[in-house]
């Protein structure tokens, strides 16, 4: 009779020690994925907010490179009574040439009628 009861225990050890590896097993997988997982979410928002701080300073200094010239030539234009519409695009295209950023695809002249 002990030795139908050690095998029984036995048959138990054998079930119990796999199930508990495996477990531990998940357990320590589980941990490790969402701690790689958190880290590397952290990394890209990291990564994702030195490029936006980047790409901000990039655009400013852009609009800042076409800001003044634009409002040198729109203060001279207003500022003057005889600008003429060639003498408008040349000041333009001048600009275009010298700037290294430059945005306006289109530009216009308006000129109320001497009537």
């Amino acid at each position: 009779m002990k030795k139908e009861y050690d095998s029984h225990q036995v048959n138990r050890w054998r079930w119990l020690i796999p199930s508990v590896i495996l477990l531990l097993g998940l357990g320590g997988t589980l941990l490790l994925s969402d701690s790689f997982r958190q880290r590397a979410i952290t990394n890209w928002e990291a990564d994702a907010k030195q490029a936006a701080q980047w790409l901000s300073g990039t655009f400013l200094g852009w609009l800042e490179e076409s800001y003044g010239p634009i409002s040198g030539v729109a203060a001279l234009f207003e500022n003057s009574d005889n600008v003429t519409e060639d003498e408008f695009f040349n000041a333009y295209d001048g600009l275009e040439s010298r700037a290294t950023a430059f945005f306006l695809d289109t530009i216009a002249v308006l000129q109320p009628d001497d009537e």
